[in-house]
């Protein structure tokens, strides 16, 4: 007998009904987009689901978060190339804990958990897309197994924005008919405006009171387009509007990747 399988039948003598088990299968537990998401998701439905959260490469600073939110978490320290072994421990996790849904952010994590869950059988699986590499090559063998096998396995796939289904449709030859855009959410409260706020954050930018200012925050990568963005000020320039673009990363990634904050 299981844990999960134990757990269950306490509940059930108890007359009480188990909480559904999701297991969150992401490339890292470093403070990131899709990453973040899942934190905020676990945070707002932890009385609701008992959450498990494999991490296919390292641990990171989310890692302890999640932790202190109740989640279940391992980092599986995946090897370079096709790690198989990943796909078995994932599969054996979800026999272990009956793992009712599985959520996959990303295409490599949905890989593993697609065949993780061919090995284990009964979890339904969602594939969420957050975003796309840059360049957007993907191998004809790859799109082949998406539309014959892969997406297939998905109950249920989602793309963050029409952008990225576009690329599922167009680069994944995964079926438009099976993709939902669910954007990303926020915490609303985080963004009250707060008068005192804005204007001591001007003032140490030496910004004007009414000047238009837009703020790109992403790492320093290709893949976060900071091209576009230069290129929409200059033509807000050239259209009378004197915006200004704040570029906002952190210094472990500016370091890495560009100039640092204070410069941007």
């Amino acid at each position: 007998m299981t844990t999960a399988t134990a757990h269950v039948d306490c509940c059930a003598a108890a007359g009480l009904t188990p909480r559904p088990v999701v297991m969150h299968v992401l490339h890292t537990l470093n403070l990131a987009g899709a990453e973040v998401l899942v934190r905020d998701m676990i945070d707002d439905l932890r009385g609701q689901y008992r959450f498990i959260v494999v991490s296919l490469d390292s641990d990171g600073a989310l890692g302890e978060q999640l932790r202190q939110l109740g989640a279940e978490v391992h980092v599986l320290n995946r090897r370079p190339g096709f790690d198989f072994s990943c796909a078995r421990r994932i599969a054996r996790l979800m026999r272990k804990n009956n793992v009712d849904i599985v959520h996959a952010h990303q295409y490599t994590p949905f890989l593993y958990a697609a065949i993780a869950r061919l090995i284990s059988g009964n979890a339904k699986l969602i594939f969420t897309e957050h975003g796309r590499h840059y360049p957007d090559d993907v191998s004809l063998k790859r799109k082949l197994i998406n539309h014959v096998f892969l997406g297939r396995l998905a109950h249920r796939i989602t793309a963050v924005g029409r952008f990225v289904r576009q690329a599922l449709v167009r680069n994944e030859w995964l079926p438009m008919r099976r993709i939902k855009v669910i954007h990303n959410g926020i915490r609303p409260d985080l963004f009250t405006p707060n008068a005192q706020t804005r204007k001591r954050m001007r003032e140490s930018l030496d910004l004007d009171d009414n000047q238009p200012v837009i703020c790109h925050v992403g790492g320093f990568r290709p893949v976060k387009d900071h091209r576009t963005a230069i290129h929409a000020l200059r033509q807000l320039h050239l259209m009378g509007t004197p915006a200004t673009l704040l570029m906002v990363a952190s210094a472990r990634v500016a370091s890495r990747h560009g100039p640092s904050p204070t410069n941007s």
